[in-house]
């Protein structure tokens, strides 16, 4: 159901921002130095780890969840359509990242929009909750006039 792409992203201010950082959907936290629209370079990444589970022990997790119910809910439509066009493989989809039915367990997925906090960045992801991402001033330094702007 979810794959690795960006949910939310917010920039360091709203007008010339000079760093972008997204919640990625099964990859963490990634973040990307934008003061040159044409050479975007990633800055930093972050991947809390998953935890493991079963629905009856994380109920509660939209992680676990989503390899229960969104998969099959979902992506059915999607998944029928491309075995009806010979266009997917599932034996090509099985890897050793799958957990529960499909989804993939191996890192958590981080759907808030990240919050510019100085050199930190304040998260929330599923299965690991709030935490603190500390960029050293080697990556980072926050501009006089930072102010979270999601977008």
């Amino acid at each position: 159901m979810f794959a690795y792409e960006s949910h939310y992203c917010s920039a360091d201010r709203p007008v010339n921002p000079t760093a972008l950082a997204c919640g990625w959907t099964s990859s963490g936290v990634r973040v990307f130095d934008i003061r040159d629209p044409l050479h975007v370079k990633e800055i930093a990444y972050y991947v809390p780890p998953a935890r493991p589970a079963t629905p009856l022990t994380a109920w509660n997790s939209p992680h676990t969840m989503s390899a229960v119910i969104g998969v099959p809910a979902l992506s059915a439509p999607s998944i029928r359509d491309a075995l009806r066009r010979g266009e997917f493989d599932p034996a090509q989809a099985q890897s050793s990242r799958n957990g529960l039915l499909v989804s993939d367990m191996s890192s958590d997925m981080c759907f808030s929009p990240p919050e510019w906090r100085g050199n930190k960045l304040y998260v929330t992801c599923s299965d690991n909750g709030f935490q603190v991402i500390e960029l050293t001033n080697a990556v980072y330094r926050a501009p006089a006039n930072q102010e979270t702007t999601v977008g």
